[in-house]
């Protein structure tokens, strides 16, 4: 039984496809995904972090809060944010504490500070969560996020 089994799991071994990036991809994937949160606090900072944020939720993503609606994609985002008129008009800061990426480059999270600048410049101090998808085009799309 040993005999035949040792031949077909090196044939599969050989067969299946790497499950881990190499250094440098991964290397290169984290740069990615910290880019993507520096572009989206750039224009968080400079208008309103509602507009800025919900584009990256992938269609599916969900954005947990203590709702019993489903909030899923940018709508479901921009929802959940829109019952505050005044987010429409407040800016926002995005600081990452931590952020990495999977073995295989594709899966990534992030967490951090998250702050809501109101116009009358009252701050709102927060922090976030976000799990994050690399899509096939090269893009990082937050699939969760509290």
């Amino acid at each position: 039984m040993r005999l035949i089994l040792a031949p077909a799991l090196l044939v599969l071994a050989s067969v299946a496809p790497p499950l881990r990036a190499q250094p440098v991809e991964l290397a290169q994937r984290r740069s990615e995904l910290l880019r993507t949160v520096q572009r989206a606090d750039s224009q968080m900072r400079n208008g309103s972090f509602a507009a800025a944020i919900a584009p990256l939720f992938a269609p599916n993503g969900i954005y947990s809060a203590n709702l019993k609606t489903d909030l899923r994609g940018a709508s479901g985002a921009r929802t959940f944010w829109s019952r505050d008129t005044l987010n429409a008009r407040s800016t926002g800061r995005w600081i990452v504490i931590r952020h990495d990426v999977s073995a295989d480059g594709r899966d990534g999270y992030t967490y951090g500070l998250f702050d809501v600048v109101r116009p009358s410049g009252d701050t709102l101090p927060g922090g976030f969560h976000a799990y994050w998808r690399r899509t096939d085009d090269g893009q990082w799309q937050i699939l969760a996020m509290s």
